[in-house]
C-alpha cells in the first residue's frame, strides 16, 4: 500500500495560507490567463478543469508546514486579509489539507521582482511546487457538487502523485511579467512583476522531493515538452510496420539548448507564478 502522496503544481498558482488564523487548509488559485490549459489528475491521465471549479482534497494526513517557511526557495508575499481580493478573477481553486512538507522545485534563484512602487528586490522563483502528505486513507478530489473528480489507481505506485497544470501547452516567448502580475493580484499585489533579466533554470538541478527516484520527469517536464513527446510517439506508431517498434523521443531537450530556450519561456505559465501569502 502506498504511504506517500504528492500534489504537484505546474504553472501559475497563488497559494493562500492563513496559518496565523489557525487555518488547517491551504488554498491554491489559478488565475485566468489566455492560452493557459487547466488540468488535474494522475500523470498522463489529467482531465480538463472548467472555469469556476472548486475542488477539495481529502485523504492526506494533516501536516504543519507553511508557505512562509520556504521564502528562500519560492516567492512569498507579506500576508493581506481577504484573499483573493474582491473583483480579481480566477479559473479554479483547490482546498488542500496543510501538508507535511512543501517542496519548491525547478528554482530560478535571485530573480529581480518588483512588489510595488516602493519595494523591489531579489527573490527565488520555483517553477514547480510540491505538497507532500502521509496517506491517512484513500485520497480523493471532490468538486463543489460533491462529485468525485479524481481518485488514484486501484493499485497505485508509491508515492501516489496528483498533478495540477495551469500552463501553456506550447512553447512561448511571452513576457512572464504579465502572468506573474495575475498571480500576484490574487495575493493582493497587482503591481508586482518580474524585472528582466532573470536567471535561466538548469533542469538538471537536484530534486528535493523525496522518494521520486526514477520519476523526476514528473516534476521536471514542462507541459509543452510533454505534448511534444506524446505527439512524437503517436507519429512513430503511425509509421510502424508489422515488425517495427517505436521509441520515445529524447525525454528532455539537451541541457545546452534548453538553457538557452528557458530565457524566452513564459516562466509564470510553467510555475514561476507560484507564490504564497
Amino acid at each position: 500500500m502506498a504511504s506517500k502522496f504528492y500534489v504537484i503544481f505546474h504553472g501559475a498558482w497563488a497559494f493562500v495560507d492563513n496559518v496565523d488564523n489557525g487555518e488547517k487548509f491551504i488554498y491554491a488559485y489559478a488565475p485566468c490567463i489566455p492560452n493557459h490549459v487547466y488540468m488535474g489528475g494522475s500523470w498522463l491521465g489529467e482531465t480538463q478543469i472548467l472555469k469556476g471549479t472548486y475542488l477539495v482534497l481529502s485523504g492526506g494526513a494533516q501536516g504543519s508546514d507553511t508557505v512562509r517557511n520556504h521564502y528562500a526557495r519560492m516567492v512569498t508575499f507579506p500576508k493581506k486579509a481577504g484573499l483573493p481580493p474582491a473583483g480579481v478573477d480566477y479559473h479554479l481553486s483547490v482546498q488542500l489539507p496543510r501538508p507535511v512538507a512543501i517542496h519548491p522545485e525547478m528554482i530560478s534563484a535571485q530573480v529581480k521582482v518588483t512588489f510595488d512602487a516602493n519595494d523591489e528586490g531579489q527573490a527565488p522563483v520555483a517553477l514547480v511546487v510540491v505538497f507532500e502528505y502521509a496517506l491517512s486513507g484513500l485520497p480523493e478530489l471532490m468538486d463543489q457538487q460533491g462529485k468525485s473528480f479524481w481518485k488514484p489507481p486501484a493499485s497505485p505506485v508509491d508515492p501516489v502523485t496528483l498533478h495540477f497544470f495551469a500552463a501553456e501547452d506550447r512553447e512561448s516567448d511571452t513576457d512572464p511579467a504579465g502572468d506573474f502580475s495575475k498571480v500576484s493580484a490574487l495575493l493582493g499585489y497587482p503591481a508586482a512583476s518580474f524585472v528582466k533579466p532573470w536567471t535561466p533554470v538548469d533542469h538538471l538541478q537536484p530534486i528535493s522531493t523525496p522518494c521520486m527516484e526514477g520519476r523526476e520527469f514528473e516534476i521536471r517536464t514542462f507541459l509543452y515538452e510533454r505534448v511534444d513527446h506524446l505527439r512524437s510517439v503517436g507519429e512513430q506508431m503511425q509509421r510502424m510496420t508489422d515488425q517495427g517498434s517505436y521509441t520515445w523521443s529524447p525525454p528532455l531537450p539537451i541541457p545546452t539548448r534548453r538553457r538557452k530556450r528557458i530565457l524566452n519561456l513564459d516562466l509564470a505559465s510553467c510555475g514561476g507564478g507560484g507564490g504564497g501569502s
